[in-house]
């Protein structure tokens, strides 16, 4: 499923820049330097909590995400990094408000990668681009071997439609990690957004292959799917996610589908279905626009 809430275009050529220069997202690591983003804690049942969210997002179950991470900072109402990646996949403004302030009222006390962490998120969120894109360049070039980090990076910059950066930092991602699936989801779409949908196709095969009894991969290949026009073909995936999961809201890429065969009774059913799955006002509002306009 494409990972992609509010688009904000970056307008400044400085900032592509930034985000496009390898030497700055493939630093040689520094001796004796740790290979992963520090997790600070003081909680065993709060790291728990996180690193079962972490697993979830890159699952693309968002609100399973967003609940395991609130539960992290409950348990440690100093989790500054919970509370950064809460701020970064709410979908409520004032959620998001008040996490990223919590979180920069803590950054000081965590590691100096997860300084950089909050000064990324917090920054883009506060529209101060060209510090967060410095921020993010910096961070990963601190950890360029740890993969769920780039993973981030790579889904963040495919949000900001900095299509050509983004695979440049997942293709790194994969190469480091062949099999990580989540990097392989995004690379996908990538590909599918610069109009390789050939290497867009293949690494759809290839996140298939790795989690075929999961939703996504299946969700995600109906949308790459679609994107190329092969719609008959992206309602069989759609279906496929749905028999999988029938909980995971995969009936709104087949109304999107149906809508745009022009079957617009159809859609109209299964965006009712939709609706049913919306983690949110906005998306129950949004679906039931998509099905008013069929």
């Amino acid at each position: 499923m494409l990972r992609r809430w509010c688009v904000c275009l970056l307008l400044f050529s400085s900032l592509s820049a930034l985000a496009g220069d390898k030497s700055n997202v493939a630093q040689p690591r520094r001796k004796n330097a740790s290979t992963k983003l520090p997790i600070t804690t003081s909680s065993a049942e709060a790291r728990s909590s996180f690193e079962k969210a972490m697993r979830e997002f890159e699952e693309y179950r968002v609100p399973d995400t967003l609940q395991d991470l609130r539960a992290a900072t409950k348990v440690d109402p100093n989790f500054a990094q919970a509370f950064i990646l809460i701020s970064r996949l709410t979908t409520d403004p004032a959620e998001q408000a008040s996490a990223r302030t919590r979180a920069k009222q803590l950054a000081m006390k965590v590691s100096p990668g997860e300084q950089l962490l909050i000064r990324w998120l917090s920054g883009a969120q506060e529209s101060n681009y060209l510090a967060a894109i410095a921020a993010m360049n910096d961070l990963l070039a601190k950890y360029p071997r740890d993969q769920r980090l780039a993973y981030l990076a790579g889904d963040w910059l495919m949000q900001q439609q900095r299509y050509e950066q983004a695979v440049t930092v997942l293709e790194r991602a994969v190469a480091l990690f062949p099999d990580y699936a989540a990097a392989l989801n995004d690379l996908a779409y990538g590909y599918a957004d610069t109009g390789n949908f050939e290497k867009a196709f293949a690494a759809m095969d290839r996140y298939v292959a790795l989690e075929p009894d999961q939703p996504n991969p299946h969700d995600s290949y109906g949308e790459i799917l679609r994107m190329a026009g092969k719609l008959d073909a992206a309602l069989e995936q759609y279906r496929m996610s749905i028999r999988i999961d029938p909980n995971f809201g995969s009936e709104l890429g087949v109304a999107d589908t149906y809508a745009l065969m022009g079957k617009e009774l159809e859609a109209r059913e299964e965006y009712d279905r939709a609706i049913v799955f919306a983690p949110s006002n906005a998306d129950k509002m949004q679906r039931e626009l998509q099905s008013a306009v069929t």
